[in-house]
């Protein structure tokens, strides 16, 4: 059904493309509630806008908490590869660390300070004159 594709479309773009209903979960969830008639029994006006309002918040639910989780793993992917660097490799150099990552110098000490500021790399510190990753 048009409203449910719609309202399918809006979810997966609310999560960054992050959305993935191989069994047509979603959509056919969606479809039935389209072709709901809440009108059998209560008065039409006020049914159908909270059923529409059901939907969209928990549309924003679904996405916000998609987008969070998405943010989350790519925190912790990057808390992983400068972890392996760091401590397992022993790569302290910001520039060997940004020709390993492929990322600019300024890029990884900013990715690097954040890691720090969020507490995930414990005694660790950006010593700006020697462009080293400190670990105390």
């Amino acid at each position: 059904m048009e409203a449910a594709n719609v309202i399918t479309k809006s979810l997966a773009n609310l999560g960054g493309g992050a959305i993935k209903d191989g069994g047509g979960g979603m959509q056919k969830g969606l479809e039935i509630l389209c072709k709901t008639n809440f009108n059998s029994g209560f008065k039409t006006g006020a049914t159908r806008t909270l059923g529409i309002v059901a939907v969209v918040v928990g549309g924003f639910l679904i996405g916000k908490s998609l987008i969070e989780e998405h943010i989350n793993n790519k925190r912790n992917e990057r808390f992983e590869e400068y972890h392996n660097l760091l401590f397992i490799e022993n790569v302290t150099s910001i520039q060997e660390i940004s020709k390993t990552t492929q990322k600019s110098s300024e890029i990884v000490k900013k990715e690097i300070q954040k890691l720090i500021d969020k507490g995930f790399l414990l005694n660790a510190k950006i010593d700006t004159q020697s462009d080293k990753i400190i670990i105390e």
